[in-house]
């Protein structure tokens, strides 16, 4: 699969994404309103990734012991309508049953507009730019300040203290990771104006998902990491591999000919690197204080 939406009808577009509790969340860590709210961001995010705005979904709900109570299904409940509600999106139907576990799959639909092409991962072209929105690793961070207590993984860096001196900086980290937002909302009319060739969100994290932009679009693609928005503030706390590596961003990853402004609506819009022809397999190479970089794990590991 190219792409995480079907394109079909000129303008349609469909996706689903499913959340499965110990694997994308704990219920330990998340409320039922981080779980309702992450559910539609990251369809919400696929939808916008191909350039389209949701309209209409469908949920499905296993709900378990737990979160079968009246309490935990009232809050869900309240902060999935409200996010819809946000957007404009109508739940038109779906389905509940029992589980062991709690699970949950949102299919999302959306349109394109009628003056663009749907941003699919193979149209990306020799000598674009690509793009980050945002920031990566921030997600990474939360995981691992939620996780502090558990062992370490090899490459990683030990968590500072409980003495830690910037509050404000892990709690937007784990906020990222429990309550992930698309950028859909900041951006969706900022680029009406913008010829986007190709675009996908970073949900394995970068190194993985630019490999998957690669080989989609058949292109060599060149990544400056001394590029990538707070990385040096990010540094004091993550290894380079686990900013990398750091899944459930969705942020955007694009690439256009179009050289861009460097802030959109309040959202960073960083060049981290180029796309070139290649006659040989596709090809990510990245670069870190002008030497090749080569990242000792592949991305993304849930729990």
């Amino acid at each position: 699969m190219l792409d995480d939406c079907h394109h079909f009808d000129r303008n349609k577009l469909v996706t689903t994404d499913s959340l499965s509790e110990g694997t994308h969340f704990r219920l330990d860590w998340s409320s039922p309103e981080d779980i309702a709210i992450k559910l539609i961001e990251v369809n919400v995010s696929d939808i916008f990734s191909s350039g389209g705005k949701p309209k209409f979904c469908l949920l499905n709900l296993g709900l378990s012991q737990e979160s079968r109570q009246n309490s935990w299904i009232t809050a869900f409940s309240h902060a999935f309508r409200d996010r819809l509600s946000l957007y404009g999106t109508k739940l038109v139907g779906g389905d509940t049953f029992s589980s062991k576990i709690t699970q949950l799959t949102l299919t999302l639909f959306g349109e394109l507009p009628s003056d663009r092409l749907v941003w699919s991962r193979d149209k990306a072209k020799p000598g674009d730019i690509v793009y980050l929105t945002g920031s990566v690793g921030l997600s990474q961070l939360g995981y691992k300040k939620l996780k502090a207590s558990d062992t370490l993984k090899q490459n990683s860096k030990p968590m500072e203290s409980s003495q830690d001196q910037n509050p404000s900086l892990f709690e937007e980290a784990i906020k990222s990771h429990l309550r992930p937002e698309s950028v859909y909302s900041k951006l969706y009319e900022p680029f009406r104006n913008i010829k986007i060739n190709s675009a996908m969100d970073i949900t394995d994290g970068l190194f993985q998902d630019s490999w998957k932009l690669a080989k989609a679009s058949k292109t060599h693609i060149q990544i400056h990491l001394n590029k990538l928005p707070r990385l040096d503030e990010y540094l004091n706390y993550l290894s380079l591999d686990e900013i990398l590596s750091s899944g459930e961003e969705l942020q955007l990853l694009f690439t256009s000919k179009e050289k861009l402004p460097e802030v959109l609506n309040g959202i960073a819009i960083t060049e981290i690197g180029r796309l070139s022809a290649t006659d040989q397999q596709a090809k990510v190479e990245f670069l870190f204080k002008n030497k090749m970089y080569q990242p000792s794990y592949l991305g993304f590991e849930h729990f």
